[in-house]
Formats: C-alpha cells, structure tokens, sequence
C-alpha cells in the first residue's frame, strides 16, 4: 500500500502556524534579551549554551542548553515561552533544555546533540562520549528516537488537523539527527535514502520562494519518503538485533495488540512499515489516536535499560513494557548501558531542579512522578480518615 495516501491531503489544510518571513536579527534579538532575562534571575544559572542553528528563518525555532548549579532548583515558569512576548514566542516554541553542572558531562549520552555554541556565563568542557560507547549509546537515542519521535509523531503532526506547517517543518529537519545517530551506531543506510535529507534542507530553505501550493505539495511527498526512510531505519535496527537473538527468540513474546499499554510500548514480531501505517491510520480514522508498533527486538533495549537501572525498569514495567533480558547487547552492550545510566541520571537531577524530563528524554521516567504514582496507595489510606473528618464538619 503505497504511503502517499497518508499525506495527500497536506495541500487543502485548514493551517496554523505558517512559516513567516523574518530576518536573522530577530533572531538574535530574541537571543540577547533571553539571556538578559535568564541572567539575573535569583537562581543565575552556569552557563547558557545554544542547539542547533538558524538554517532557515521564519522556520527555525531556538533551541537552548541551561546548565544550573548542583543541588539547586529553578523556578520552571520562568523559561515557558508563554511568558515573554510574542516576537519571542514566535522564535522559541519551547522551554530550554536543563541540566545541572554534575550532569553536563554527561549531555550527548541523555541528548543527541549537535552544533553545540556557547552563549553566556562559564565556558564548560566540552561534553563527549567516550568514543569506544559512542555505538551503543547512539543506537540507544537511536531506537528512543524510533520509538517516540521518528515516525510516530510525524505522522500524528501531519493528519493533525489544523495542520501546524511550521513544527512539520521542524520535526522533518529532526530526521537528519537521526539518520546521523544511526551512522554513529555503524548501521547501514541505503545511498538511495540520502536526497531526502537534501529535498528537506532545500524546502526549508527556500520555503518562501516556492509557488504556495507547490510547497505544501511538495511537504507531502517529503513526508512520504521521510517515513519510508524511517522505516529502513527501524528495520536496520531490528535487523541488527535480531542477528543476535535468534536462538532465543522464541522466548519473546509480542504485546497483545488489543491491550491499554501505552502506544510507545507496543511490540510487535515481523514488522513491517506498511502494516504499521496502515493500522495506524486506519485507527486514527477511527478516534484521532494513533496506534504504533514498534519491532519487537526493540523491547531488548528497554530490558538492557531496566537491567542497568533497576529504578527506571520498574517505571518500564509500570507502563506495560516487558524487561525480561535475552539479548548480551553485542558490541553495543557498554554504550546502551551507558546511556541508560545518563537518562536516569537526568530524570534525578531534574526533579531536585524542579522540572519535568523533557521531550522525549529517558522516555518519559521521571524519579518524582514515578515515586508518587507508587506512594498514591498508601497516601489514599491515609487521607481517607482525614476526608471522613472533613465531611462531618
């Protein structure tokens, strides 16, 4: 079933937030009066790093790194974009990316980063990942990135409807990242792939000069192959796992595809891009949801997390994701583990920052929400004496 049916109703809309025609300076104003702000706050932060580059004004958002020192908290409100004004709003869609000093070290191991740039304050070591675990540590982000980001909530953007034009254009761009992290594993990805990534640059770039329905038609079709080139991405993966799992993949057993588990922790064995689209948006036709299946291999990499951090398996375990272990992890082993290690790592030193993980970042674990959902129990048997009391007066 070919995928342009997924996304051939791009050009006819309704919109919202279209792509709009700035210049560079407004971007660096933004900058300048960010950093201001985030400067003399009462808890000044470290250091304040930028993510990225502005490749294609009116497109681009800003993307920041704030590193705070250790054992502080933050108050969170004040880096919601909600709060500044809207020439601000318009270039920063979403809070900076936090980290204290303890932590930034460990940056490109709980985030994929790229083009890193000093802004403000202390200039830091730069972060690295030890070159022999920069494979499995990237193929960990990898396989995060497959899971939550890369297609699943491509697609949901894309037959989101108002059409937001501009976080589409944004989330294609991501592809990049995650082909680059797929390098950085050693896999293998078909040359036949790599002019999608150019088609994508030149659309960005050139947004504003191309005819207005030919662009929206043209963003379709970059849908279409940017799925296809997941696909291969997602196979690749489960390819390279599977090698090693085929003595004991009997021992694996598939999600039931009916069960209430959340949509990122859905296994499936034999997959396959096609079927997954289909069930996918065969459902989203049915109560705008969207149902993704993930291969089932990939479970192994959760199960490798939760083995390395019992604390954030049995926040796994807790969302329906089976941790049992069959795979040694291959060469990769170290580096997952690694990467393991700095999610939950992240997920603590934000809760004593004050703060919720962000994105898709240690998929979700958050130290503080997960200790209170275990604890919701017994503070219900404590409270309900004290809720008998108050409605007697």
């Amino acid at each position: 079933m070919p995928t342009e049916r997924y996304f051939n109703d791009i050009s006819q809309g309704p919109f919202t937030n279209l792509p709009f025609k700035v210049s560079k300076e407004h971007y660096d104003l933004a900058i300048e009066l960010l950093i201001s702000r985030w400067s003399t706050l009462p808890q000044r932060p470290v250091a304040i790093y930028q993510i990225g580059q502005v490749s294609a004004p009116g497109i681009s958002d800003l993307d920041f790194v704030i590193v705070f020192p250790n054992g502080t908290s933050i108050d969170w409100i004040q880096y919601q974009p909600k709060i500044f004004p809207e020439w601000i709003q318009q270039v920063m869609t979403h809070p900076p990316y936090c980290c204290t000093e303890s932590l930034w070290p460990l940056l490109p191991a709980w985030f994929p980063v790229f083009n890193l740039s000093h802004l403000w304050g202390n200039t830091l070591p730069e972060p690295e990942v030890p070159e022999e675990l920069t494979p499995g540590c990237s193929l960990g982000m990898l396989v995060d990135y497959l899971i939550v980001k890369i297609p699943r909530d491509l697609i949901w953007k894309a037959w989101e409807r108002p059409l937001d034009v501009r976080i589409l254009l944004c989330m294609l761009n991501s592809l990049k990242h995650t082909v680059q992290l797929a390098k950085q594993a050693r896999l293998f990805i078909p040359k036949d792939n790599w002019p999608t990534l150019s088609e994508i640059d030149t659309l960005r770039t050139h947004w504003f000069d191309v005819d207005p329905l030919k662009r929206l038609e043209m963003l379709g079709e970059l849908c279409t192959k940017a799925c296809e080139l997941a696909g291969e991405l997602i196979s690749q993966v489960d390819r390279t796992i599977t090698q090693d799992l085929q003595e004991i993949k009997q021992r694996l057993e598939p999600e039931n595809s009916d069960s209430n588990h959340p949509n990122i922790f859905r296994f499936i064995d034999n997959w396959n891009i096609k079927n997954t689209m289909n069930k996918a948006f065969k459902r989203y036709a049915y109560d705008g949801q969207i149902v993704w299946d993930s291969p089932l291999s990939f479970s192994q990499v959760l199960a490798i997390y939760a083995n390395e951090c019992p604390q954030f398996g049995k926040y796994l375990h807790a969302k329906g994701c089976h941790t049992e272990l069959y795979w040694n992890g291959g060469v990769w082993n170290d580096g997952l583990r690694y990467h393991a290690r700095a999610m939950s790592a992240y997920a603590k030193a934000t809760s004593i920052l004050g703060i919720p993980p962000q994105k898709y970042i240690a998929l979700g674990y958050s130290e503080q929400a997960f200790l209170w959902k275990l604890a919701q129990p017994y503070a219900q048997l404590l409270l309900k004496p004290i809720r008998k009391i108050l409605r007697k007066i």
